[in-house]
């Protein structure tokens, strides 16, 4: 068939015409043909003497596409010529790079340019995800912090992604990009809860030694605690958490700092338990070690509902299963501290005083965790001692380590 040019006869072509013309169809090129392709046309240039018409004429309006495109998608930016980004003079390096990063798309892409947009990107501070389908995409697929191989991607682009989709479509990736924020937000909560209780209770028990020459609580009862939260800690991984709008860093000195201010405040209260049950209700040791056993027990799965949020603890509504985990063997340590399982009895009473005193200082918690947030400003985080400051720069940029 005789190739057209002219804009106004190529107008008038049917569809199939238009296949013909382009030598392809509605399913795209095989694998083979765009080898064929590559061979004739060579790897990254569309000259004048090896392109159809056809494709000359369409290649002035990939610009006009993507924006279209852009449009419609609701992205804010240029679009960016990306056979312009490999002839950039040094002194324009920079420029390129700004434009790059505020840019809504590209239009006439080859591989090195996807591989180099992702990268300017990631040196730029952004966590940059990559979807692609083909050979050609498979080093910026590697390069990506999420490459996304597509259904019925090559098996390059399937070893080189970090998540190949089974199903056609995408928006499957909205889906895993939330699900991977919840399982941080999880991840997150869960580390600031475990320093949160290693202080707490490392502390007590260190300090009613040493100061107090009291054990204030015995082998058996450390075991308890320990199967006890056990039990419901796994259920943290079923909790209901809100997906963070923008992604998210761990952010090792927001959380150390958090999890101590918590865990001082557990301390605190430990030891006004501990002054109760020895000054006030002028228990002997053994009823005063089942007492502060019980007191350990409550407030440390209460403090799993103090970490798992930013706000109020009230904020995000908790999964059944955590609640009904939480309830479960708190319900158990209640009922082994009454009636004195492995350890002197309690009694109703004074098992209520320990609910309620627990009670108020979970509020307590939840109100210097709230604070505390204020003061670390959990996305720009302000530190109140140039200690944390140094700690944090030490976290977030590995090469400033000294090694010896």
């Amino acid at each position: 068939m005789t190739v057209f040019a002219d804009p106004e006869t190529l107008s008038h072509l049917s569809l199939e015409e238009f296949q013909q013309q382009l030598n392809t169809s509605l399913q795209g090129l095989s694998q083979k043909e765009a080898g064929d392709r590559q061979l004739r046309d060579g790897e990254n240039e569309l000259t004048e003497e090896n392109t159809s018409p056809v494709m000359q004429f369409l290649s002035h309006f990939w610009g006009p596409i993507a924006s279209e495109t852009a449009h419609q998608l609701g992205l804010k930016g240029d679009i960016l010529d990306a056979s312009l980004l490999g002839k950039v003079p040094l002194h324009q390096i920079g420029q390129t790079n700004e434009a790059i990063e505020a840019a809504a798309g590209f239009a006439q892409v080859f591989p090195e340019h996807k591989y180099h947009i992702v990268d300017v990107l990631q040196q730029r501070g952004h966590l940059v995800g990559m979807a692609g389908d083909g050979v050609n995409d498979a080093p910026a697929l590697k390069k990506a912090d999420a490459g996304i191989a597509v259904s019925g991607a090559t098996d390059a682009a399937r070893a080189a992604a970090d998540i190949v989709l089974l199903t056609p479509g995408l928006g499957v990736i909205v889906e895993a990009i939330q699900e991977s924020r919840r399982i941080f937000q999880r991840m997150n909560n869960y580390a600031i809860y475990r320093i949160t209780e290693t202080i707490r209770i490392l502390l007590f028990m260190t300090l009613s030694i040493l100061v107090y020459n009291f054990y204030p609580v015995t082998a058996i009862m450390i075991v308890l605690l320990a199967l006890l939260n056990d039990g419901a800690i796994i259920s943290i991984a079923y909790d209901h958490t809100r997906p963070a709008k923008r992604p998210e860093r761990s952010n090792m000195p927001v959380a150390l700092g958090l999890a101590t201010v918590l865990g001082l405040t557990g301390l605190a209260s430990s030891f006004g338990m501990l002054y109760l049950g020895e000054r006030t209700f002028q228990l002997d040791r053994d009823t005063l070690q089942t007492l502060i056993y019980l007191k350990l027990s409550i407030a440390g799965h209460l403090t799993i509902f103090v970490t798992r949020t930013k706000g109020p603890f009230w904020s995000i509504t908790p999964a059944p299963i955590l609640l009904i985990a939480v309830l479960g063997t708190q319900g158990v340590a209640t009922l082994i501290a009454v009636y004195g399982f492995f350890m002197a009895p309690l009694g109703w009473g004074l098992a209520g005083i320990v609910w309620g005193y627990a009670f108020i200082w979970f509020l307590v918690a939840d109100w210097i965790k709230q604070r505390t947030y204020s003061v670390f400003n959990y996305d720009q985080p302000v530190y109140i001692t140039s200690g944390l400051r140094k700690l944090h720069q030490w976290f977030s940029h590995p090469h400033l380590r000294k090694t010896n």
